[in-house]
């Protein structure tokens, strides 16, 4: 054991344009660095990440159909090169999803139906925190998420 420090921040934006209030634009961006007092960096520190989100929404279509989205969105992660003596070095890589969706109002019950796309281009990849890095087992390819939330009054 030996004393270590752990700095970091996350900054974000969320943009409406004014005349085109169904469109929201939102970045972030987060950074964390870890290090021991000896100058040595700490294991399992997560790589600097950039994720960037267009989403299309809609307050209310009709009586009954409420919410609708479009949403697209990319997250950029940063190689991770400020590794532990016995951590490896991991490359960057970017993965896009999609998701469309709404909510459905009857008398007593709300169902909110989403169909979700990850990792739409297949891309292969290794996170930097996988537990199952050194293995070589790749996070999940393509994907498809279809959830359904029903909530009665």
């Amino acid at each position: 054991q030996s004393n270590a420090y752990i700095y970091g921040f996350e900054t974000a934006i969320h943009f409406h344009p004014q005349n085109m209030q169904f469109l929201h634009l939102q970045s972030s961006y987060t950074y964390t660095l870890g290090k021991k007092s000896n100058n040595e960096y700490l294991p399992y520190i997560p790589a600097n990440k950039i994720d960037n989100d267009i989403i299309i929404s809609k307050n209310k279509i009709s009586n009954k159909i409420h919410d609708p989205f479009i949403k697209i969105s990319n997250s950029n992660v940063m190689k991770q090169n400020k590794t532990a003596p016995n951590e490896t070095y991991t490359p960057q890589y970017s993965i896009f999803n999609t998701e469309i969706g709404a909510t459905f109002n009857t008398k007593n019950i709300n169902t909110t139906i989403s169909l979700s796309l990850n990792n739409l281009f297949d891309k292969k990849y290794i996170d930097h925190l996988s537990t199952l890095k050194e293995t070589e087992f790749y996070n999940p390819g393509r994907n498809i998420i279809l959830s359904l939330k029903i909530k009665i009054n």
